[in-house]
């Protein structure tokens, strides 16, 4: 189960950036579905933002697994943090770190000599900042939607809720949206098959959603020092430590 969720995160910067949008002021005056899919369209430019989320997930054998995790992306700057509970992840401008925990390895190499010798390669990092991924979940999916329901709940956010189902696979996706802040509240999506004997249902609940955040959260100076060619590991010293290429 958890592999399988593993492979589905693979996914989410598509998926959970859907939900982060601002309302332009030109959405005024249009159709509920025309402001949608002027929303949509908007996601496009986005550069910087964070979220956090909850994924969880029942498969057909009835088992259960649930992941947390927190998010934050800089497309400008190409720099990108991750945490879960099995992981954090940092790539800033000069160093790729990965903490893994259950194998209680720390991995940190110097990001352009990892460039230079994966470039091109599947595991190039160059992928986590394309938007070609993106674009067409945003035009085969969000665009090409015909129907959206919008209402607003009892704290005045305004509140998009739209239901699809392609191939037997059925999915149902509910935005809150701050429209004084122009920020998104929240973003509920559950995914799962419809019809079919094997049913399985993923949830991905995404909050705390920030656009205005500071670069600390990409520096890796609390888990090391890099002197004289020389890493030092300031926490999870007992880690194996691989540092070379």
């Amino acid at each position: 189960m958890m592999r399988t969720l593993l492979k589905i995160r693979m996914f989410w910067p598509a998926l959970l950036l859907a939900a982060m949008f601002l309302l332009p002021g030109e959405m005024k005056g249009q159709t509920d579905i025309e402001r949608f899919h002027t929303a949509m369209r908007s996601l496009k430019g986005l550069q910087r933002y964070g979220y956090k989320v909850h994924l969880s997930g029942v498969m057909p054998d009835g088992s259960y697994d649930a992941v947390e995790l927190t998010m934050y992306m800089d497309k400008h700057r190409k720099q990108v943090a991750y945490t879960d509970k099995a992981n954090i992840v940092i790539i800033n401008t000069r160093h790729i770190m990965h903490i893994d925990h259950n194998a209680k390895v720390f991995k940190i190499f110097d990001r352009k000599a990892y460039e230079n010798k994966y470039n091109g390669q599947f595991n190039t990092i160059k992928g986590l900042f394309r938007d070609d991924d993106f674009n067409r979940v945003i035009d085969s999916l969000f665009l090409k939607t015909k129907h959206v329901q919008l209402s607003r709940d009892k704290s005045g956010h305004t509140q998009f809720g739209m239901t699809t189902i392609r191939d037997d696979m059925k999915m149902q996706l509910e935005f809150r949206y701050d429209e004084q802040r122009k920020l998104p509240v929240s973003m509920d999506m559950t995914l799962g098959s419809a019809g079919r004997s094997d049913r399985f249902v993923y949830t991905y609940k995404v909050s705390d959603y920030v656009y205005d955040f500071d670069d600390s959260v990409f520096d890796t100076r609390a888990y090391f020092t890099y002197t004289n060619n020389t890493y030092t590991v300031l926490k999870y010293r007992h880690y194996k430590l691989i540092s070379g290429l």
